[in-house]
């Protein structure tokens, strides 16, 4: 009978082949590395995690999200997996699911960053500008483990701005070319705020 620990060892040596072959540049062999990762012992929550990561970098966000989902179910602390499963959801036009998917995060401190991000980024979709803004400076601001989550939350702030600023057209009207470039910047801003990075090496919370 293999031990946990075995497990756990055979788990981190594919993580670790994986990204040595993303940093070649060979995308195919990473994901085949991590979904052996993910399928160790039934189901290794880090492995889920990080190809879940790699499926969404490769717009597969249905296979993404069913990943993470898987993770944290085995991992529910696993914040940095659960914030980024709510992020897909909030961008795929679910708030509810993301709200939902982060509802543990009401248990953390009112410092907590993740928790401050989550609290910024519901807001944001209610149209709460000010309370979003706050927030998401606040976790920015305390938020000295996962780094690049305040580069995302940057852009996040970015968008908020935008949003402010935005005039509606006269008269509701809008020229047929107006039209398709705000269809082409909501696909760009949606593809901007879902976290694409692995954020690999981050600590888990």
């Amino acid at each position: 009978m293999t031990d946990h620990s075995d497990l756990a060892s055979q788990a981190d040596a594919l993580i670790q082949a994986s990204q040595a072959a993303s940093a070649r540049g060979d995308t195919a062999e990473a994901t085949r590395l991590l979904e052996q990762a993910a399928a160790v012992g039934g189901g290794h929550p880090v492995g889920l995690w990080l190809l879940g990561a790699e499926y969404a970098e490769a717009r597969r966000y249905e296979e993404a999200e069913q990943c993470m989902t898987r993770a944290i179910e085995l991992a529910p602390n696993m914040g940095v997996c659960r914030f980024q499963l709510g992020l897909m959801q909030l961008t795929s036009g679910r708030p509810q699911q993301a709200a939902q998917t982060w509802t543990p995060f009401d248990e953390l401190p009112e410092e907590e960053p993740l928790r401050l991000f989550a609290v910024g980024l519901l807001a944001m979709v209610r149209g709460e500008y000010d309370l979003a803004t706050a927030a998401l400076q606040r976790g920015i601001a305390l938020n000295a483990t996962v780094l690049p989550l305040n580069r995302d939350m940057q852009m996040v702030l970015g968008e908020i701005d935008r949003l402010r600023n935005e005039v509606p057209p006269a008269d509701g009207q809008a020229t047929t070319e107006g039209n398709a470039q705000t269809e082409e910047a909501e696909e760009t801003d949606s593809d901007a705020h879902v976290l694409l990075t692995a954020y690999r090496g981050s600590q888990l919370q």
